[in-house]
């Protein structure tokens, strides 16, 4: 598919990181090499999505 991210359209950046909030469907959005990669950081951000999700809760309930 013309719009997934591989090698080749990975080499075209700048040393680019590779970022998704997860879940991905590999092989489609992006390809195994790409996201098992050391320029990936997929586990990180989906971390970071964790934690955000938890501070909008807890405000929304300290508001009540």
């Amino acid at each position: 598919m013309s719009w997934t991210v591989d090698t080749e359209k990975m080499a075209l950046t700048n040393n680019a990181f590779f970022m998704h909030c997860l879940p991905v469907r590999r092989n489609m959005i992006v390809t195994d090499d790409v996201i098992e990669s050391p320029r990936s950081i997929v586990i990180p951000e989906a971390a970071n999505r964790v934690v955000s999700a938890q501070t909008v809760i807890k405000r929304m309930l300290e508001a009540l």
